[in-house]
């Protein structure tokens, strides 16, 4: 069956992913061990990842759907957005430990592998007063990836 040939909610279906509370998006747990996890992560149009980082590496590997722009402020607070449309790439992604990042799908919907290492311990989004900070330092393009 290819994937892309599908509605974004009949592969929600599919694959019974449930929604991800706070970030934005459904997951389905695919294996967990204590060097590290994956997950499937579905964005349909027009939800998406809000801020958040980890205390662990993250890797987005784009696996069905539409192209994905990551977005990341690093430690040295710099922005940076990755996609196949800004830079012609296959979305490959790691966001190191701490690294802030955001996603949304080009298209209709996206579905991503993410690999998680070590195993994934914790999520903290990023709050409305941070969010608006980068807005101003940024452009208002970032206040765009938060959930109320």
């Amino acid at each position: 069956m290819n994937l892309d040939q599908l509605s974004g909610r009949h592969v929600a279906t599919l694959l019974q992913l449930s929604a991800l509370i706070g970030e934005g998006g459904m997951w389905g747990a695919v294996h967990r061990e204590e060097f590290g996890n994956s997950i499937l992560y579905l964005m349909v149009s027009p939800d998406f990842s809000s801020w958040h980082r980890l205390k662990e590496s993250e890797t987005w590997i784009l696996i069905g759907g539409a192209p994905v722009a990551l977005h990341t402020i690093d430690h040295k607070h710099t922005h940076r957005e990755l996609s196949h449309d800004a830079e012609n790439l296959l979305l490959t992604h790691t966001v190191p430990t701490g690294v802030w990042m955001a996603a949304e799908s080009l298209g209709e919907w996206s579905l991503l592998a993410c690999l998680v290492t070590p195993a994934f311990t914790e999520l903290e989004l990023a709050n409305r007063d941070l969010v608006d900070e980068w807005s101003v330092r940024f452009g208002p393009e970032i206040g765009r990836f938060f959930h109320e």
